[in-house]
């Protein structure tokens, strides 16, 4: 009888035991997955952004600092939702804050330049309601720059700074436009990453990205890729977990607060160097904003909060894109912004432009208006009635100066309707329709007031009537305001079954344009109307001044 070889023995033994080992770590790797999937975790799935964008196909090019850049041209985009707007770049891959048809005259006027994201830029509204456009349209002694870019950061306009700086580029006025999300933008941390991965069909989506070392320095360097996703990934809902908790420690390890704060205090060593006044603007009420805010303040460094009520869906773009603002979002951005810029930061070059005589009006009527948008948004009473005053006293001034511009008429006649003082107002607004018959906005002031004014002797109803319809015949047909304003000077008229049906029509036309402020008031108007009363002069401020 002849003995087994032991080789054989332990070949047979280690391939037990391997096979045992695997057999444990699958039965480990299965009752992991359960675990995950029980637990709430899901495979990635890869949900690519279907945008669509006309001519071309996408919105951004490579660039070699800042990864990508904006295509010059004008572009219609459709998102996801169906939602269509239209953005125009101009030759230096900037959008445009004003008609690029229309030539701007050399004047060597001070350039302001807005840097940011998406938000500055204006994404998802056409040209005329983002920031830059509207504060353009009202501080026209200056000359606004758009270098906001969708899905930039703060570090983009470090980037941005140098190098315009570098070649002799340089602004009177730096605006950060500013809020927390740009943290994570800022380090390119793989939570980042692993978003914007999912907008590859827009462009080039490679970015500049920033840590700290040991030594508290500032680094910069490029990525070399957007986002590597790691195995089964895709299958394994255990493996996503484990790749979302590894993304969550490096956003901690890449301290994406404190390197924003590095970056701003570069920006403002040079801006400083270059004699650039730096402003950092914050577009959200959440604290860490905040906290950037108060850190920028600590530093020297102007510093304001230009955010709205992030909890009115108003101000969303909603169903459109709610991730990003509405057209009266951006409005009161760009409202915050330019009061800020005319009545503190610039205070001083405003109140020499008013001694210059070639200058004068327009800055009159540019701060006047900042000091009556100022007056609406204060919160302390005696402060807005001072704004108020200095609105009406400048507002006049440049009314004197350049009777014609019905503009600042518009604004004058506001400002002394908010101030009580009716008779003034009324004959603003008749002075604004002698010039422009055709001015709906002067048309509804003055209809109101003849129709609820608290000083009765100011009443006319039926004029009124005539001058609220005259406002829907002039392209307000489809407009809930005009409709509504038409409603309450029928009230006051005593032609109740007429008033009835204009506010059933401004309902209507409110839920259809998504007027969610305007629609109670309409509601509560149509319950007024039902108990004879007219609405209040406060209303209208509430309404359609503010």
């Amino acid at each position: 009888m002849t003995r087994q070889s032991p080789a054989p023995r332990r070949l047979r033994t280690t391939a037990f035991v391997l096979v045992f080992v695997l057999l444990l770590f699958a039965t480990a790797l299965a009752l992991g997955e359960a675990a995950a999937r029980l637990w709430g975790e899901t495979p990635w799935v890869v949900g690519e952004r279907d945008i669509r964008v006309e001519p071309g196909g996408s919105m951004f090019e490579t660039h070699p600092t800042l990864g990508y850049q904006l295509r010059s041209g004008r572009y219609d985009v459709t998102l996801e939702t169906g939602y269509r707007w239209v953005m125009s770049n101009d030759e230096n891959r900037r959008r445009a804050t004003h008609r690029l048809d229309v030539v701007e005259p050399e004047t060597g006027r001070d350039e302001i330049w807005i840097l940011g994201c998406s938000f500055a830029y204006g994404y998802a509204a056409d040209d005329s309601e983002s920031v830059p456009w509207i504060l353009q349209s009202r501080m026209r002694d200056d000359t606004i720059v758009n270098l906001g870019v969708p899905g930039y950061g703060t570090i983009h306009a470090l980037v941005q700074m140098r190098e315009a700086l570098a070649v002799g580029q340089r602004p009177k006025v730096a605006v950060i436009a500013y809020f927390d999300n740009h943290d994570e933008r800022n380090t390119f941390d793989r939570h980042r990453r692993k978003l914007i991965a999912t907008f590859n069909r827009l462009g080039p989506m490679v970015q500049p990205y920033a840590r700290l070392g040991r030594d508290g320095r500032l680094s910069v360097s490029m990525a070399d890729s957007v986002y590597t996703e790691w195995p089964l990934m895709r299958y394994s809902a255990l493996v996503h977990g484990l790749e979302q908790r590894y993304n969550a420690w490096d956003a901690q390890s890449c301290r994406n607060h404190e390197v924003t704060k590095a970056i701003l205090a570069e920006l403002d060593q040079l801006c400083r160097r270059h004699q650039v006044k730096l402003i950092v603007a914050g577009m959200s009420p959440r604290p860490l904003t905040q906290d950037t805010l108060a850190f920028c303040r600590k530093q020297g460094i102007l510093a304001t909060d230009i955010s709205f009520d992030w909890d009115d869906g108003t101000n969303w773009n909603w169903p459109g894109d709610p991730a990003h603002p509405s057209p009266a979002g951006y409005e009161q951005l760009a409202t915050n912004l330019e009061c800020y810029l005319k009545l503190v930061a610039l205070a001083d070059d405003y109140r020499a432009r008013m001694n210059d005589n070639a200058r004068r009006c327009d800055a009159l009527a540019s701060v006047g208006a900042a000091h009556l948008r100022q007056c609406r948004r204060e919160q302390n009473a005696a402060a807005a009635h001072r704004h108020l005053q200095a609105a009406v006293e400048q507002l006049q001034q440049a009314t004197r100066i350049r009777p014609v511009d019905t503009a600042t008429r518009m604004l004058l006649a506001d400002a002394l309707a908010s101030s009580h003082r009716w008779s003034e107002a009324v004959a603003e607004y008749r002075e604004v329709l002698k010039i422009d018959p055709n001015s709906r906005p002067a048309a509804m002031g003055l209809a109101w007031l003849l129709s609820s004014c608290p000083d009765a002797t100011m009443r006319d109803p039926a004029q009124a009537v005539e001058l609220a319809r005259r406002a829907i015949a002039s392209k307000g047909e489809f407009d809930p305001v005009s409709h509504y304003v038409l409603a309450e000077t029928y009230t006051s008229a005593g032609q109740f079954s007429d008033a009835v049906s204009a506010a059933d029509e401004a309902l209507k036309l409110a839920l259809l344009a998504g007027h969610t402020k305007l629609v109670p008031l309409v509601q509560e108007m149509i319950s007024q109307v039902a108990r004879r009363e007219t609405v209040s002069w406060d209303r209208w401020q509430r309404t359609v001044v503010r």
